[in-house]
């Protein structure tokens, strides 16, 4: 009777001791998705502000040059854009960028303080990538289109 009762709590320890590994090693597992999904996100931000950056501050230069004026910019666009548009709201014109995340929707904008417009004929690509961005001065905007 003694050997049946010691191999039964033995199994019991066992058993405690797989369910308390399974605990903790699944803790961490959530743990680790939580953060590289994070990061994920702020590596996609990240490289938003520096596309949205690079548009603004290209833009500016070349309406501030002139007419005649152009320049071609080659920024990375991540993946999970779902549309870019340029706006003028409340007396400022900004580049809108909506971004899928894990979460939600945003919007992120980038204040342009000279006019800026998006070619509607050939409009930015919501596909990640390098882009080839071309700038153009017009008489009372900078024309943003893809090349």
């Amino acid at each position: 009777m003694k050997n049946i009762s010691s191999k039964a709590q033995v199994s019991m320890e066992y058993l405690i001791l797989v369910g308390f590994l399974t605990i903790i090693i699944t803790g961490i597992l959530g743990i680790g998705l939580y953060y590289s999904t994070t990061s994920g996100d702020q590596l996609k931000e990240t490289q938003i502000h520096n596309f949205g950056n690079k548009v603004v501050g290209a833009s500016r230069t070349v309406f501030y040059a002139g007419e005649p004026s152009k320049a071609t910019i080659y920024p990375f666009l991540p993946e999970g854009i779902s549309g870019i548009d340029a706006v003028y709201y409340n007396g400022l014109y900004y580049l809108l960028i909506n971004i899928t995340a894990s979460s939600g929707e945003q919007k992120l904008s980038f204040k342009s303080d000279v006019p800026i417009m998006i070619d509607s004929s050939n409009p930015i690509t919501i596909a990640s990538g390098v882009k080839m961005i071309i700038i153009e001065a017009d008489a009372s905007h900078a024309v943003i289109s893809q090349g």
